[in-house]
């Protein structure tokens, strides 16, 4: 429960048994001083649940238009810098209600556009623990660094990427959607849920999985990462040895600097009786390469990335036939391609 008072009157109550967000439009004068006031709690505790402490946020979003006194500094160092570098961040956990949207907090996205307005060589600093959505304000900056929540050392780690003093090599373990309306769970009843309850009906086609099977385009697929090298992929040869399957080819790094590929191996849809995803990743292999280098890399596929889990069985099956193998930097960035048949 939570009270917010301005000169003492009370402008907004918020009772939700849940964290959520009330919205109230209210008129300042500039030069005047107001008094806030905020009282809340967490009420009665429910029998055997768990009590977190009270938790409230305050925030306050200024008329379109208006770009509030903290903001303008920051744009005007941007406006004399050679680069700007703008450090974003969302309020994630473990333990309390998921979020409900993909925004940034804050009026972060305001802050990245007029920055990237005074500047065109911004860098966005992107800290979380998921996906944001960045439309917004993506095709506004030069570069995108996805810093996830590194802990203490992550300042260096940051500035030694952004200096060139390492070469990044992660790829995205999840994928970010353009926005939040273009995700394959964008009913009510999958997320957020309705009365605390959400329908996983979408089954295997999870994540990248089921943006491949609706036809939607993401801003960064699963398995995306840019390096400050390029790597050549040639030469796939497999190798079939009863239900496993033994990929190799030659990676080489054509570009100037040391880095590291991962290279990802995805299976195609299964001769079998029930659905399966169009591409799901089988296998992958992280290599370091120097400039002009290449190397043989072998990747071998378990048995179950080539079946389906039976549940009347209730047992893995593999069934036989020929399966697409796909061969690449990310689930969208397929380099080679070979089919394999499963006997």
């Amino acid at each position: 429960m939570g009270k917010l008072y301005l000169n003492d009157q009370l402008i907004i109550e918020n009772n939700c048994p849940k964290l959520g967000t009330t919205v109230k439009k209210v008129t300042l004068t500039e030069g005047q001083s107001y008094r806030i006031r905020i009282d809340y709690s967490t009420g009665e505790p429910k029998p055997g649940a768990q009590d977190f402490g009270g938790m409230i946020r305050f925030g306050w979003v200024p008329p379109a238009g208006v770009v509030n006194p903290m903001m303008q500094k920051a744009v005007d160092l941007a406006e004399k810098s050679t680069v700007a570098v703008v450090v974003t961040r969302t309020y994630d956990s473990e333990g309390y209600v998921d979020r409900s949207d993909l925004e940034l907090p804050n009026n972060q996205n305001q802050l990245i556009k007029e920055v990237a307005k005074a500047n065109p060589n911004t860098i966005v600093v992107q800290m979380s623990g998921r996906p944001v959505q960045m439309d917004k304000w993506q095709s506004d900056v030069s570069s995108i660094i996805q810093a996830w929540f590194a802990g203490q050392e992550q300042g260096n780690a940051v500035a030694r990427v952004l200096f060139g003093e390492v070469n990044p090599s992660g790829k995205l373990p999840v994928t970010f959607p353009v926005n939040e309306k273009l995700t394959p769970v964008s009913s009510i009843e999958q997320f957020p849920g309705v009365n605390g309850e959400s329908d996983y009906s979408e089954g295997v086609f999870v994540g990248y999985k089921g943006y491949e099977k609706n036809k939607i385009k993401p801003a960064y697929p699963f398995g995306f990462g840019l390096s400050y090298t390029t790597f050549e992929y040639r030469d796939l040869k497999t190798v079939e040895d009863g239900k496993k399957v033994v990929l190799s080819l030659t990676l080489k790094n054509t570009g100037k600097r040391a880095g590291s590929e991962v290279v990802q191996v995805y299976t195609g849809k299964l001769p079998a009786i029930v659905e399966t995803p169009l591409q799901q990743l089988a296998g992958f292999a992280k290599v370091k390469l120097e400039p002009g280098k290449q190397k043989l890399v072998e990747i071998e596929l378990d048995s179950k990335a080539l079946s389906y889990w039976d549940e009347k069985a209730n047992k893995w099956v593999t069934p036989k036939g020929k399966v697409p193998i796909y061969v690449g930097a990310s689930s969208q960035d397929v380099r080679l391609k070979e089919r394999v048949k499963i006997k």
